[in-house]
Formats: C-alpha cells, sequence, structure tokens
C-alpha cells in the first residue's frame, strides 16, 4: 500500500511540476484560453457523469426522479457561474488599469521625447564667436570650446584645503556662467526637466533607468564637464541632485581634476557609479 501512495505522490508531483512549466510558458491570453476550457471540460464531465456517480454513491435512488438528481449539480453551476462572474469584473479591472498604464507611459513618452528633440535643437544651434581667435565654433565643438574655458579658469594647481577649492569654483563660475549664459541657461534647463520627468513620473524603476542611460550616453566629456562644474553654483544646486541620482558622472573625465580631489569629493560616490542610480 505505501509503495503505491509513493508512486501515486511521485507521478503527482512529476505531472504538477510538468503544468508550472508549461503554464510559465504561455501568454496571458493562452493562460485564459486554457482556463476556459478547463471550466468547459469540467461543466460537461460533471453534467455527462453526475447520473453515474449518484447511483454509485446513492444505488436505492428513484431513478425515475432523474431531474433530482442535478439539483445538487445545479447549485454547482450556480457557483461557478457566480464565480466566474467576480473573475470577469477582475479581468476587466485589469484591462482597465492596463490600458490606463499603457496611456499613461504613450504621455509620458512623448513628453520625453520632445524634451529630448528639444535638447538635439539646442546642440545644433549653439554657435560660439571666437573674437580673439578670428573663428567660430558651432554645435559640440562650441561644447567643447566652453569646457577648455572653464577648465581654464580653475586651474590652480593642487589645493591642499576642501573648502579652498570648492570656494574657488563657486568663485569663478558665475563669472563664466555669465560670459556664456545665452548657450549654457536654456542648455541646463531643457536637461534638468529631462531628468525631473524621468524621477517625478509615476513609471516602473526598470524604465527610469532605461531612459536616465539613453540620455546619458549621448552627453560628450565636454558636456560632463559643464555639468560638473554647474553643480557648484546655487542655480545647479537641484540639478546636483539628479546627478547624483542617475550616475550622470560615470562617465566623466576624472584627469581634469584628478589632482584636486576635493572638487571630485564635492559630489556624493554614487554620482559616479551606474549601482544606484534611482535607487540613490
Amino acid at each position: 500500500m505505501s509503495e503505491h501512495l509513493i508512486a501515486t505522490l511521485l507521478v503527482f508531483y512529476f505531472c504538477v511540476l510538468f503544468v508550472a512549466q508549461f503554464w510559465a510558458s504561455l501568454n496571458q491570453l493562452r493562460r485564459y484560453g486554457l482556463i476556459f476550457l478547463a471550466l468547459l471540460s469540467f461543466v460537461l464531465s460533471c453534467w455527462y457523469f453526475w447520473p453515474l456517480i449518484v447511483a454509485e454513491c446513492f444505488p436505492k435512488w428513484d431513478d425515475n426522479k432523474l431531474g433530482d438528481k442535478y439539483g445538487a449539480l445545479s447549485a454547482i453551476f450556480t457557483s461557478l457561474a457566480f464565480a466566474g462572474l467576480i473573475f470577469t469584473i477582475l479581468l476587466q479591472q485589469k484591462q482597465i488599469r492596463d490600458v490606463d498604464k499603457e496611456n499613461f507611459v504613450r504621455k509620458f513618452e512623448n513628453a520625453f521625447f520632445r524634451l529630448q528633440d528639444a535638447y538635439y535643437k539646442i546642440i545644433e544651434r549653439t554657435e560660439l564667436n571666437m573674437v580673439r581667435h578670428h573663428y567660430n565654433t558651432q554645435k559640440l565643438e562650441a561644447f567643447q570650446s566652453m569646457s577648455y574655458a572653464i577648465l581654464g579658469a580653475v586651474q590652480v594647481g593642487p589645493v591642499a584645503w576642501d573648502k579652498v577649492a570648492v570656494e574657488l569654483v563657486q568663485r569663478r563660475w558665475p563669472g563664466f556662467f555669465n560670459r556664456y549664459e545665452d548657450k549654457l541657461a536654456h542648455y541646463f534647463r531643457i536637461l534638468y526637466h529631462i531628468f525631473k520627468l524621468i524621477d517625478t513620473e509615476e513609471i516602473d524603476k526598470e524604465d527610469k533607468d532605461f531612459y536616465a542611460r539613453l540620455i546619458r550616453a549621448q552627453l560628450t566629456s565636454a558636456e560632463l564637464t559643464l555639468l560638473f562644474f554647474n553643480g557648484f553654483s546655487d542655480s545647479g544646486e537641484n540639478f546636483k541632485d539628479y546627478v547624483e541620482r542617475f550616475a550622470l558622472l560615470k562617465h566623466f573625465p576624472k584627469d581634469f581634476v584628478e589632482y584636486n580631489q576635493p572638487l571630485l569629493d564635492f559630489y556624493k560616490a554614487c554620482a559616479y557609479e551606474d549601482a544606484s542610480l534611482t535607487a540613490a
């Protein structure tokens, strides 16, 4: 008896394991189809075998009262119908939530890609007139020239005290920014609002990471340099939070200021690491 029981349990275990793996491989629509077929098979089987079950369990039942045999079965079907109604309502609610989420994601993506397009246009329209050298730079070359300018403004060699290094940049950045305000102000605002949109919208964390990385991958070394020094100013304080949260300085060329560790320490370590990203 025990051997038969063990064999039965093993067969049942492997059947359940197979069904679980098969179920996991199906998409949602096919799962609902299988549920419907299983319920339909159960109902038809009950309807067909119920008289036999009653005759086997209750041999003294009067066969002339065939209709009474289906009294209990009708109660079961009524309960199943009510359960099916509840299931349908829940399914409809889930479909409504899915549609709402899809519409929300579509709305977010429209806003995101509009801001991204505005970012591209700012890069394309940026032009820097180098009067002293009698030539103009455009697009990313203009940002490269501005990054060299700010690096030249803060190049003073090693600084012994943290406070001195940070205060030096904080004193010199406003004058630099005022000089290039017509180029940088709109640029920083658009970039800030892109990451603000990613941070504040109620989308999945994986999606936040994806869109943040998408923008971060497009930032050049020159842009990262300007973004780095912008965080030292009062106007860049809010943006500094996003720089750290989305690890925007992961690809920042640290050798530009490697002799000046206090400047790097002005940002949290997560600003240079990808692991924390939106979890910070």
